[in-house]
Formats: structure tokens, sequence, C-alpha cells
């Protein structure tokens, strides 16, 4: 598809539509949320810039680690500008997951 060619990696997808394909799959729901590191920077910006400091963490995750601010969900989360986001070790999940 034209999204293949614009972005590698990517999973084949059998849908017309490049908004509706997936870079990664999950077992489980994922919500996006901004870790909580980038609230004084992300309090600062136009709503429609927010979304370049958003990643998509479990569902389960975000109900325990979340933090409301203004109306923006933050999570308490490690991030890492080279590696991504790691949840909290205490929730022995090691999994990474990185900004788009």
């Amino acid at each position: 598809s034209l999204s293949q060619k614009r972005r590698n990696m990517i999973f084949d997808s059998r849908l017309k539509d490049d908004k509706q394909e997936t870079t990664r799959r999950a077992k489980y729901e994922t919500v996006p949320v901004i870790p909580v590191n980038f609230v004084d920077e992300v309090m600062n910006i136009k709503p429609a810039e927010r979304k370049w400091y958003e990643i998509k963490l479990p569902l389960w995750y975000v109900l325990r680690n979340k933090r409301e601010e203004s109306g923006i969900t933050f999570c308490d989360v490690e991030y890492d500008k080279t590696i991504g986001a790691t949840l909290k070790k205490e929730d022995q999940e090691s999994t990474i997951f990185a900004l788009p």
C-alpha cells in the first residue's frame, strides 16, 4: 500500500484505508497517554501538538499509574528517548513501548 512505502516495517493490511493499519499487534487493550516527565512541555503547547508525546500503554497499567492534569492523561512510566517507555519494575512487565 501507499503507506507501506512511506513507513517501513508495517504489517500487511487488507484494508484500503491507511488510518486503520497497525504497526504493532497487541493481545490487550491499549490507550494513548503522555509520559509524566513531559508534563511541563505538554502544558505549554497546542493540543494538536500533544500527539507527538503520546505513547500507547496497556489499559491495566494506565489505570494503576495515571495522573490527570487539565484534562490530559499522563502516566507514571520510565521514559528514555532512545528505547522508549518501560513499565515500572513493580508491575513486573518488562515490555517496552516507543513513540511513533
